[in-house]
């Protein structure tokens, strides 16, 4: 490590043992725990700057110690470097933006597919909810984020990525190929199993959802169905108030939700008045 890298070490660690030195001066007490945690902190980075074996890349070291922070809190939060996010940004905005299908999530330190949409990339390419994936674009998910997934499967149209994929029951991983696409919103599949009985796949709970299943009832009842199955078993994505809308439909009293938070009051989603 250069002189100016370990003069840069010394003053951030100068920092964080000032930072808490500061706060227990003054009383902070109610962020007793931050200020200790801080100071661990402090201690564990000069040591590794001190004393590893070899001579660390400090920025490899900090960013992971981030990404380990933030995925101790839940699955979905991660951590994005600056140009991780720049470039996540632009591909949210960008409408030509082609995708893969797969809504993911993190298990086992690895990322999971949650989901897969029908008729998409995913479901072309044999990618079931529940399998690993190893690693993407030769990348290992080990220490990857959601985010940082999304970043590597989403691009250009017609444009292939490579995802090691570990299927339930095989420890080997299998290596495949999927196709980004532009894909229109999902659409219900319906089907009738029985007279009777009229069985809705929602594949995703995108706007306007509540609405169309609202419709899909009421044409169900004219033709004498009264019963219904609502197969929900791959809809891993959409919006909240997509979904509260829809329970809103099926659940006739009690409380279908809350939200909480830190600093957002507590709200409670009942069902509809007006069924």
């Amino acid at each position: 490590m250069n002189r100016a890298a370990r003069i840069g070490i010394l003053l951030l660690s100068a920092a964080i043992f000032g930072y808490a030195g500061i706060g227990h001066v003054l009383g902070r007490t109610q962020d007793e725990k931050a200020y200790k945690s801080l100071t661990v902190y402090g201690e564990v980075l000069q040591k590794v700057q001190q004393d590893y074996v070899d001579d660390p890349n400090m920025h490899t070291v900090t960013a992971g110690s981030l990404h380990g922070m933030l995925e101790s809190l839940d699955s979905q939060s991660s951590y994005l470097t600056p140009r991780e996010y720049d470039e996540y940004k632009k591909k949210l905005a960008n409408a030509g933006t082609a995708e893969t299908g797969l809504t993911l999530s993190k298990r086992y330190g690895y990322i999971i597919v949650l989901s897969v949409l029908p008729d998409s990339p995913g479901t072309k390419a044999g990618i079931r909810s529940g399998d690993i994936f190893e690693s993407i674009s030769g990348f290992t998910t080990r220490d990857m984020s959601v985010g940082q997934a999304l970043n590597l499967l989403n691009g250009q149209p017609g444009t292939g990525i490579k995802v090691a994929v570990i299927r339930r029951g095989k420890a080997t991983p299998e290596e495949v190929d999927v196709v980004r696409e532009k894909l229109p919103t999902p659409k219900i599949i319906a089907q009738k199993v029985d007279p009777d009985i009229l069985v809705l796949r929602i594949p995703s709970l995108d706007s306007g959802r509540a609405d169309e299943i609202r419709n899909r009832l009421m044409d169900a009842e004219k033709q004498a169905v009264h019963k219904v199955i609502l197969d929900l078993r791959e809809c891993g994505r959409g919006q909240v108030s997509e979904a509260i809308s829809t329970a809103r439909l099926f659940v006739p009293s009690g409380i279908l939700t809350t939200l909480r938070g830190q600093t957002v009051s507590a709200q409670v989603f009942p069902p509809s008045l007006n069924r």
